[in-house]
């Protein structure tokens, strides 16, 4: 993950030109780069909601960037990178150059791992506009890159604009910013993409520190592997943020069916900081069951059993998010089960009335569209959902889909060892 102003910066209809520009503009780009540069040193940058630490003399990077899904970590040895993903817990490696057919201007993998470098690299244009002060009331050197935004194939007018504001004396980045500005004098603005990306990116560290202050590892894909949670690292995560998580064992099979976690990393997820008192937390898990494919083959049926777990007291149970409808129509009772009271809420719509597109012919069904149970256990509140799966014929294929189904699985319900 890039050090970076987040969102893409050219949509379909729109063609940046080609390198140039002037001769104190490209002094200006390689002076960054040397500044960055130094034997022994590495850069270490922070802003923008992301950290990078830039070994340019060896080619090797690292990043790092909190979201709301967990920390993402990429590495990278001259063009190779790994990147862990938080969303879907993998690592995704790559060996392709940016650029494949251009020649940025700064001809070194760094350009992969800064927006900063990265656009002032492939600008049109790149112009040194001297000192300034900046929004933030400092005095920065100003050096801008300007690419003209093609629109069919012609000049608009308008010029996508990359903005470095560095550091007078050591020539380090103080802060990035993009914008662009409309032909004819125009509003600039500051959102080309239209994607609400974070437009202006301030570094609170802009550095170099020893290589020798960081570990030998420090650059290792190791420490992107290692990023990845296991299902026992999602489980403990869960029980640090108060919530027990109430689940079937990765497969489950009685009298009245089976099922299973697919192995896809995104099969249980964990929501929420503890850092964070008000924060919603929540652990989720969801399982498949098996199901006749469109020719008769056995495939896999997603989301058809539900678990979703809250600390008592910050409990968010109500029913799953239906297209369509703002309030989803549902009737509830008041159950006793082996696990104590409960809820069971069932859904008054079938899966014709939201999941059939306008205009096509689908199958008459009279399934519920979802089945979910409510209870309290022990300090957990927990809601499982059973949701239909319908054949070509219109019949659920989830056993569970019913009243004897849910119940008997929320009372099969258990703790993981």
């Amino acid at each position: 993950m890039k050090l970076r102003l987040m969102g893409a910066i050219v949509v379909a209809s729109v063609v940046l030109g080609a390198c140039g520009g002037g001769d104190d503009g490209e002094d200006a780009v390689q002076r960054v780069l040397a500044a960055m540069d130094v034997e022994g040193m590495v850069y270490h940058g922070s802003g923008g909601g992301g950290e990078v630490w830039l070994d340019i003399d060896d080619q090797l990077y690292r990043s790092s960037e909190v979201t709301s899904d967990g920390e993402a970590i990429g590495v990278g040895d001259g063009w190779s990178r790994a990147l862990y993903e938080p969303v879907a817990n993998t690592v995704s490696t790559t060996d392709d150059p940016i650029g494949v057919g251009l020649s940025p201007r700064i001809d070194d993998p760094v350009i992969g791992w800064m927006d900063a470098l990265e656009q002032i690299s492939f600008a049109q244009r790149v112009v040194l506009l001297g000192e300034r002060v900046n929004a933030e009331g400092v005095t920065v050197v100003v050096v801008e890159g300007r690419s003209s935004v093609l629109v069919d194939g012609a000049d608009s007018g308008a010029d996508l604009v990359a903005r470095l504001e560095l550091d007078p004396e050591t020539f380090l980045l103080v802060a990035f910013e993009r914008r662009q500005d409309a032909p004819f004098g125009g509003t600039p603005d500051p959102d080309p993409a239209a994607f609400g990306a974070l437009r202006r990116a301030v570094f609170t560290v802009s550095e170099l520190i020893p290589r020798s202050d960081l570990s030998d590892d420090f650059f290792s894909s190791d420490v992107v592997y290692g990023a990845v949670l296991t299902l026992g690292d999602k489980i403990e995560t869960a029980r640090e943020l108060g919530i027990e998580p109430y689940w079937f064992g990765e497969v489950y099979e009685d009298s009245i069916g089976e099922m299973a976690l697919p192995p896809s990393e995104g099969r249980f997820v964990v929501a929420g900081e503890l850092s964070d008192e008000g924060a919603a937390r929540q652990a989720t898990f969801s399982y498949a069951i098996p199901g006749p494919g469109p020719d008769g083959e056995t495939i896999t049926l997603g989301g058809a059993v539900v678990v979703k777990a809250w600390p008592v007291g910050r409990s968010e149970t109500g029913p799953p998010p239906v297209a369509g409808w703002a309030s989803v129509p549902e009737g509830d009772t008041g159950i006793e089960t082996a696990r104590g009271p409960a809820v069971l809420f069932t859904s008054f719509l079938t899966p014709n009335e939201v999941t059939c597109p306008e205009g096509a012919e689908c199958p008459d069904s009279d399934a519920t569209l979802y089945r979910r149970l409510t209870m309290t256990i022990g300090a957990t509140v927990v809601q499982l959902e059973t949701h239909a799966r319908v054949d070509s014929e219109g019949v659920d294929q989830n056993p569970y889909n019913s009243a004897d189904g849910i119940i008997a699985l929320a009372e099969a319900m258990m703790s993981p060892s």
